[in-house]
């Protein structure tokens, strides 16, 4: 059952708590549309809308676990983004080689480490988690790209360990990606909080393992990734990582 924690301030959290990544402490979204308007206009296709093709070719991406499962093996992000983008582009009767398009996600991927920007409330609720002795960590749907986007927001020293899909060779929501994290952290499932914003990867995946969830609703994230699942329901909704620290005791 979901829960305000105005409600719950009586309640205690587990001492490991374990962050997803893009769009919950930091935004990618305008770091992926500057990089495909550039693409667009590589391509002298200024007619199309960036946003609009950001969306589209999100859409196919979305959700990155379900090309494994088709795949019957492993997929890397870049991977992933390079047959998406391809799709994208056709739709709109652009073909062009392997070599452009990888260097339109090359273009992206750098986009995302030297663009993507932390949340206002992410460096706040981290440095009060940090303080109260808690044990932080990050799962997330990334490849190695991660670290460096991290470290250039000097958000990495918060953490004690971050695990990727690439490490793990595994997509949230499947139960592979939390299990690494949580042998890593050297926790139990019901030692530990999951804090994201997507309802499939982060709040189903996480529950199915018998993890506290949190969802972070914020209105800035990419919308495809946003789900909705009646069966399972995150134990706490917050709009502001600080809450977690503020209206809970710790």
């Amino acid at each position: 059952m979901k829960h305000d924690l105005q409600m719950k301030e009586e309640s205690a959290f587990p001492k490991v708590i374990f962050f997803d990544a893009d769009g919950t402490l930091f935004d990618n979204f305008e770091a992926h549309t500057k990089a495909v308007e550039a693409m667009l206009q590589d391509l002298g296709r200024e007619d199309i809308d960036p946003r609009e093709f950001h969306k589209q070719w999100d859409n196919k991406m979305f959700p990155f676990h379900r090309h494994v499962q088709k795949a019957h093996r492993f997929l890397p992000i870049s991977h992933i983004m390079t047959k998406c983008l391809r799709k994208a582009l056709k739709e709109h009767e652009i073909i062009i080689d392997n070599k452009r398009l990888e260097k339109y996600v090359t273009m992206t991927r750098n986009s995302f480490i030297n663009l993507g920007i932390p949340f206002d409330d992410t460096r706040p609720a981290l440095e009060f988690l940090r303080d109260q002795d808690y044990d932080l960590h990050v799962i997330s749907n990334a490849d190695m790209d991660l670290y460096k986007q991290l470290t250039r927001m000097q958000l990495s020293s918060f953490f004690k360990r971050t695990i990727t899909s690439y490490e793990a060779k595994s997509y949230k929501p499947l139960r592979p990606i939390f299990l690494k994290a949580l042998s890593v952290a050297h926790c139990s499932a019901d030692d530990a909080v999951m804090v994201g914003d997507s309802i499939e990867n982060d709040v189903i995946g996480a529950s199915r393992i018998g993890m506290i969830t949190v969802l972070i609703n914020r209105s800035l994230t990419c919308g495809p990734r946003k789900t909705t699942a009646h069966h399972i329901r995150p134990d706490y909704v917050v709009s502001d990582l600080r809450e977690i620290g503020t209206k809970v005791k710790l």
